[in-house]
């Protein structure tokens, strides 16, 4: 299977409304079982992320009002933490779990630009613009 057709067919698995009802956690273990079938390599390590116009705090509301996510709760970590883990720190997207702040939240970084990659979330400025409204020039 060419490498394009590879990763079309697991951003339409991603896309089903049925893939996006089930538990984080089997979402993950699926995308990897998926991953493997279709050889589409797993990014590891911090990315390129886009720079998004609002806090990731803001932004989780509205993925989750919209259903683009759901709330990942984590189990606590035990010691031997990394050397990013700030014990005062909780992650909303991680329902709480303490070790790292929502802004500094690498798997929500990851599954936002993936949104953006597919063209599911889309940030558009907030100025006046005869374009999009052509009332306003009027």
């Amino acid at each position: 299977m060419p490498h394009s057709h590879r990763i079309t067919t697991l951003l339409l698995i991603t896309k089903c409304s049925l893939f996006q009802t089930i538990s984080c956690n089997l979402r993950k273990q699926l995308l990897v079982i998926v991953r493997t079938l279709v050889k589409v390599p797993i990014q590891e390590g911090k990315g390129n992320f886009t720079t998004i116009p609002m806090t990731y705090t803001k932004l989780l509301s509205v993925l989750l009002h919209k259903s683009f996510v759901a709330i990942c709760p984590m189990k606590p970590q035990q010691p031997l933490f990394s050397k990013n883990y700030d014990p005062n720190a909780t992650c909303e997207y991680h329902g709480g779990a303490k070790g790292h702040s929502i802004e500094k939240c690498i798997p929500l970084k990851y599954k936002v630009q993936s949104l953006i990659d597919s063209g599911w979330l889309i940030f558009k400025e907030d100025k006046p613009s005869i374009e999009d409204n052509p009332l306003w020039g009027a």
